[in-house]
């Protein structure tokens, strides 16, 4: 029941919403996609993606809600229009970020608790998105699908495709380096959409190895042309989930493809789970830190984990200090500016962080923070 008019095109797309699902179309055929749990369809390498048409976009978590609201028709109160918050309580001594969705074909209280927590908890695991594209033909998986990513950028694995089978033999398009006393794991989707996992582990006294040449077990069935992604186990290949396909962009036979990061804990019930988060690049990890009350700086690997180490920030900055300065306009007219002044810290560590900018925010009430600007120097006047 809905209290206005809507198409019947708009008002499926608004349930379809709600219930974290979407309308899909592929050539003459329409269905319901829907956003839940699942296993990977495909995967996507080196050797099936568009060559440079890969980029992937950090999730900024200093921007991300760690409050949702929803509004929707209250059957316990005569379906009068009701708003319900949730909150995140690992992140209950952070500045309100609070976020409003409207909720269609709801009526219950305790559904309404489940689609936010729902939606707290993709906010919080969503740590990238991805878009590629990839060919036609190429492309089995469809929306909301979950797939596995390789790519040497980030370095999500290695792969690419078998450029030759040779009995239990094949070989790689690509050498692959196998280290020691680590368990390794290759990865390869055969055309049949079936994948087979070789486990490859090497000690000591057999030394690492640099080879294209890898032996399969009888039966294999890998063939020419299938697609392989080659790693520490577990992480061959990152998981993700597509959020869009575009399957018309031109004459040029094309899919693209957009994906946000997968992580199957996100598909509970319950409102308090935690998001377990894996390192899957094999690129060396930015050091993090937190700063204790007596100004002590620590490690975080030093230290035992808190619930959610992402939302930390390193010291970038030091010695912060604030002046009030007199800008003099004209003899009649003059007002006054807080000047902030700061250091930038070393970032001996940070092989891998450049610092372009530095955002200078303040508070009135201790709690919201407002975006005075932005500097690349160690100063910047807020204006009064």
């Amino acid at each position: 029941v809905y209290d206005q008019l809507w198409t019947g095109a708009d008002a499926l797309e608004k349930l379809l919403g709600t219930c974290f699902a979407a309308l899909t179309y592929r050539g003459d055929q329409l269905s319901v996609a829907v956003r839940k749990k699942g296993t990977p369809k495909q995967m996507f390498t080196m050797g099936n993606i568009i060559e440079n048409s890969f980029s992937e976009k950090l999730t900024n978590f200093s921007t991300v809600p760690n409050q949702l609201n929803a509004q929707f028709l209250d059957e316990d109160n005569n379906y009068e229009q009701t708003t319900i918050s949730i909150f995140d309580k690992d992140r209950v001594n952070e500045p309100v970020i609070s976020q409003t969705i409207q909720l269609f074909g709801v009526t219950n209280k305790h559904t309404v608790r489940r689609i936010l927590a729902q939606n707290l908890r993709m906010l919080k695991s969503m740590g990238s998105t991805i878009s590629f594209r990839a060919g036609y033909d190429a492309v089995v998986a469809e929306l909301y699908d979950v797939i596995l990513f390789q790519h040497d950028v980030p370095q999500y694995g290695f792969g690419g495709s078998v450029s030759a089978v040779d009995g239990n033999e094949i070989r790689l398009d690509v050498e692959i380096s196998i280290g020691i006393n680590t368990q390794y794991r290759l990865r390869v989707q055969k055309k049949n959409g079936d994948f087979l996992l070789n486990d490859i582990y090497r000690s000591s006294a057999q030394g690492s190895v640099t080879t294209a040449v890898i032996t399969l077990p009888e039966g294999h069935g890998v063939t020419d042309g299938d697609i392989w992604a080659f790693g520490e186990l577990g992480k061959e290949a990152k998981p993700y989930q597509i959020v869009s396909l575009d399957l018309d962009i031109g004459e040029s036979s094309e899919v693209a493809i957009i994906a946000e990061e997968y992580n199957e804990s996100v598909f509970s019930d319950d409102i308090s789970s935690y998001i377990d988060v894996t390192e899957y690049s094999s690129l060396r990890r930015t050091p993090r830190y937190v700063i204790g009350e007596d100004g002590e700086i620590t490690r975080i690997d030093d230290i035992v984990p808190v619930a959610d180490p992402r939302s930390v920030v390193p010291p970038f900055v030091t010695d912060i200090r604030l002046q009030e300065e007199v800008s003099v306009y004209s003899a009649k007219q003059s007002f006054s500016n807080i000047g902030v002044y700061f250091t930038p810290a070393p970032l001996s560590g940070y092989d891998a962080v450049v610092v372009a900018e530095y955002e200078v925010l303040y508070s009135t009430d201790k709690r919201s923070w407002i975006s005075s600007g932005r500097t690349k120097t160690g100063y910047f006047p807020i204006l009064n």
